[in-house]
C-alpha cells in the first residue's frame, strides 16, 4: 500500500510531500523522482527508523498543491471545489427540510379530522355478505 504523507513549512509557504510504501504498518520505501521531465523515478529503501528529517518526495508552494488537489478531484471524480460541493449539500438540506415539513403538517392535520364515514353503497355492501 503506498501512503501519502505531508508536512507544511510555514516559514517557507510550501508543503513536502512524501509517498512511503508500506508493508505490515511499517513505512519500507519513499518514491524518490530523479527526473520530473522525463517521468523517472525509483522506489528507495528506508532504514528501519526513518529520520525526522527525511527528504520529502516533492515540495510544492501552496497554490501549485492546492491546484493539484482541484485537478486530482476532477480526474477521481470528486467536487474540484469544497465550495461547491458545500452549496449542494445545503440545497439538497434545504429541499429535506420542507419535506419533513410538508408531510408533519400532513400528519398533524389528518390528525386533527375525525375519521370519515364510508359510503352508505359500500355499508350495505359489507354488511349483506354476513346475512
Amino acid at each position: 500500500m503506498i501512503r501519502a504523507y505531508i508536512r507544511e513549512d510555514l516559514p517557507g509557504m510550501f508543503l513536502e510531500i512524501a509517498l512511503i510504501q508500506v508493508a505490515d504498518d511499517v513505512s519500507r520505501r519513499i518514491l524518490r523522482v530523479v527526473d520530473g521531465s522525463a517521468g523517472v523515478y525509483r522506489w528507495e529503501d528506508l532504514p528501519d527508523e526513518p529520520p525526522r528529517d527525511l527528504a520529502p518526495t516533492l515540495q510544492l508552494g501552496d497554490s501549485e498543491a492546492r491546484a493539484l488537489l482541484e485537478a486530482l478531484a476532477r480526474h477521481y471524480g470528486g467536487a474540484s471545489d469544497t465550495r461547491t460541493l458545500r452549496a449542494d449539500l445545503d440545497y439538497e438540506r434545504r429541499r429535506v427540510d420542507e419535506l419533513i415539513a410538508v408531510m408533519g403538517a400532513v400528519i398533524t392535520s389528518g390528525m386533527r379530522r375525525p375519521p370519515r364515514r364510508p359510503p352508505e353503497e359500500l355499508i350495505r355492501k359489507l354488511t349483506e355478505d354476513r346475512s
